[in-house]
């Protein structure tokens, strides 16, 4: 179900616990909420304050829900971001966006990098993950069913933080290219925590 369309539902009892939505309804989503908490009382935005703080310190309290949110999203816990791999680098969701949202919802917030080339997800953040990595777009660490790929030239792939094209190979490979699927809309480099960052 789509993160707007639960906030504008006009059966108010559908409180959805889980929610799966794409990257540009999530980004239209944050926005209009940004708007919303913004105009708060000073009590609200101490509390928001305080929640930033936990979650920069690695600990969320999932039971209470901000009054600002919509009442069809008063239930949520967590929050799945899919991401396709055909965004261009303005369309797609940041660390801090990440991080905004997991303030705006009180909810944990999972990104994941998507393809109709691979079943399932490329790559995934856990949902337990706090860390804010700023204005870089980190997709989390690579499926298990996957083995990851970067090509380049010899001279940047000699680099620590070489940056290459990306391409996939293993089970989760789906279509005619059952040995490698390569993602040519996207660059990527391996972080030092092995979690994929596009670029």
């Amino acid at each position: 179900m789509n993160l707007i369309a639960v906030t504008k539902s006009a059966h108010q009892r559908l409180k959805p616990t889980y929610v799966i939505a794409d990257a540009r309804a999530t980004s239209r989503f944050l926005d209009e909420m940004t708007a919303a908490a913004g105009s708060g009382s000073i009590g609200g935005k101490y509390a928001a304050w305080s929640t930033g703080r936990n979650i920069n310190q690695g600990y969320m309290e999932v039971e209470k829900s901000p009054s600002y949110l919509p009442t069809g999203l008063s239930g949520l816990k967590t929050l799945y971001v899919a991401q396709p791999d055909v965004l261009e680098g303005a369309q797609r969701v940041r660390s801090s966006t990440l991080a905004a949202l997991r303030l705006l919802l009180n909810a944990r917030v999972s990104l994941a990098l998507t393809t109709g080339r691979v079943a399932g997800y490329v790559a995934q953040t856990n949902v337990l993950d706090y860390r804010n990595k700023g204005d870089t777009c980190c997709v989390g660490p690579v499926a298990a069913s996957l083995e990851l790929h970067l090509t380049g030239s010899e001279e940047e792939m000699s680099k620590v933080d070489g940056i290459g094209a990306v391409a996939v190979k293993g089970p989760a490979v789906t279509g005619k290219e059952k040995e490698k699927a390569i993602l040519d809309h996207i660059k990527a480099r391996v972080d030092s925590d092995n979690t994929l960052v596009l670029v």
